[in-house]
């Protein structure tokens, strides 16, 4: 699998026992805020692990295929994701501290690493996002902790909640009201323009936090299409002292986030939203 766009995943915007009864209903808010609050203070594990698929579809880059590995997850904006072919050759190991990112391509024999890429994450989304809404949102729970609530509205037992930043992008999270998982997140750019999108599959009980087993992510702006598995979710005991990576001998580092920002320029402009015909004389 080419790994040229594998920093989006992350940026983008990162084998336990049988599978337990679903976790029971929660329900009996009130108001949406009571539903923000409560979904913020879901308990989930603060350090875990899962088996990872990934499947990605991006013809515009002429990039197609499967890989497969272990994701690593722990509090405050630590992740750890390794990714192998089909046939267990390594493509790629990326890592976040909590403040720096580093990735390596096996296949382009590549180092990338942002030092600042927890401030570099603040920037972008004014203050809303950082490494730790990263963990959030693989965990399946409601990110952007403490961020002004813009909009909302409820239906059918799902709270909707629209999150701005002060430059103008937003995002909106749909919420399981009876579980407070996450069932949706839609990102747009100052222009109103949909950046991502991330629909999430059924969640499984975990030592009695709900995990998501399947997350659908869309890219618009670069026709790109993601598919993540997540199986054989574990509690762990212990955080392991892996969210660091170091260049391998002879191998120079790059700047991530120039990469990123060179990516983000050759992205096609987006459509202008469609506008009514004039009426005929």
């Amino acid at each position: 699998m080419n790994t040229t766009f594998a920093p989006l995943l992350l940026l983008i915007v990162l084998g336990c026992g049988p599978k337990q009864p679903p976790v029971p209903a929660v329900g009996g808010f009130d108001t949406v805020e009571q539903v923000r609050d409560a979904a913020w203070a879901r308990a989930v594990p603060s350090a875990l692990q899962a088996k990872v698929s990934l499947n990605i579809d991006a013809p515009r880059q002429g990039v197609k295929g499967t890989a497969r590995g272990g994701l690593l997850l722990h509090e405050p904006g630590h992740v750890r994701l390794d990714l192998f072919s089909p046939i267990g050759t390594p493509l790629l190991f990326l890592a976040a501290d909590g403040e720096a990112l580093r990735l390596f391509s096996t296949t382009k024999g590549e180092f990338l690493q942002a030092e600042d890429a927890e401030g570099a994450l603040r920037s972008l989304t004014g203050g809303a996002a950082g490494l730790n809404d990263v963990v959030s949102v693989l965990a399946g729970r409601l990110p952007f902790a403490g961020a002004t609530l813009q909009a909302s509205s409820r239906d059918g037992g799902v709270s909707r909640l629209t999150f701005a930043s002060p430059q103008g992008a937003k995002a909106e999270v749909e919420v399981d009201e009876a579980t407070l998982t996450t069932q949706a997140v839609r990102a747009f750019g100052a222009s109103g323009e949909l950046a991502l999108s991330a629909t999430y599959g059924a969640y499984v009980n975990v030592g009695g936090a709900l995990l998501p087993e399947l997350v659908l992510v869309e890219i618009p702006p670069l026709d790109m299409r993601l598919t993540l598995t997540l199986s054989s979710w574990e509690v762990l005991a212990e955080v392991p002292t892996t969210f660091v990576l170091t260049p391998p001998e002879g191998i120079v580092p790059q700047d991530l986030l120039a990469l990123l920002a060179t990516l983000a320029a050759l992205a096609p402009a987006a459509a202008p939203p469609p506008t009514s015909p004039e009426p005929t004389p």
